[in-house]
């Protein structure tokens, strides 16, 4: 196989903060100065998870990020593709045929990202290691993301402003909905109550039309 199977992918640790913060989502017409930051916050995060991370839309990682990845294996390959981008850093272990877990020497590869994301990259000459038979012999943690909140590109951000303005006019006239989101229950909810959805706003889609990566 070329690219052995692989498990979910797994968040180690969530960005330090959000893209766009509650007064630049409070300085838009649809959303306004008097609105309850605490379903402002709220409306950010469900914004930000439609298109950050592995469930995103954007098939990448915003604010700096940690993920875990594990394969079953090492590819016959010399490269071993990552589902998430864009990397900052990572790094490479894996359980031998012992069940002992080693770190795969940074001398015998490299980090590269090309049109498709980011993967690990065998030197010239090199060969990964045999490996136990288990779902999970390989593991690569990788910082992931743009960097800080403001290294995020500007039309992801105004995406995002854009979607809670939407996400507000929805829950401003629905008190149960509103409880929900506050609570963060169901913050994929919004298609089941009505709300536009990404795919059909043109200006969203527009915003984002150059960041969304080229899937596997």
């Amino acid at each position: 196989m070329s690219q052995p199977h692989a498990l979910k992918p797994v968040r180690i640790s969530a960005p330090a903060a959000r893209p766009v913060s509650v007064e630049e989502a409070r300085a838009q017409p649809s959303v306004g100065s008097s609105a309850d930051s605490e379903l402002v916050e709220a409306l950010i995060e469900a914004a930000t998870a439609e298109l950050d991370g592995w469930s995103g839309h954007l098939g990448r990682c915003l604010v700096t990020q940690s993920w875990r990845f594990d394969f079953a294996g090492f590819p016959c390959a010399s490269r071993l593709r990552l589902p998430l981008g864009d990397l900052q850093s990572l790094a490479v272990t894996y359980v031998d045929p012992d069940g002992a877990t080693q770190t795969l020497s940074s001398s015998l590869y490299r980090a590269v990202t090309d049109a498709l994301g980011p993967f690990v990259e065998l030197f010239s000459g090199a060969s990964w290691p045999a490996t136990a038979s288990r779902s999970d012999a390989v593991r690569v943690e990788a910082v992931l993301g743009y960097g800080a909140a403001e290294a995020v590109p500007a039309p992801i951000c105004r995406a995002i402003l854009l979607r809670v303005g939407q996400l507000y006019n929805l829950v401003s006239r629905d008190v149960a909905l509103k409880k929900r989101v506050v609570e963060g229950v169901g913050s994929r909810e919004w298609d089941v109550a009505g709300a536009a959805t990404l795919v059909t706003d043109r200006a969203i889609a527009s915003l984002l039309s150059g960041y969304r990566r080229i899937p596997l």
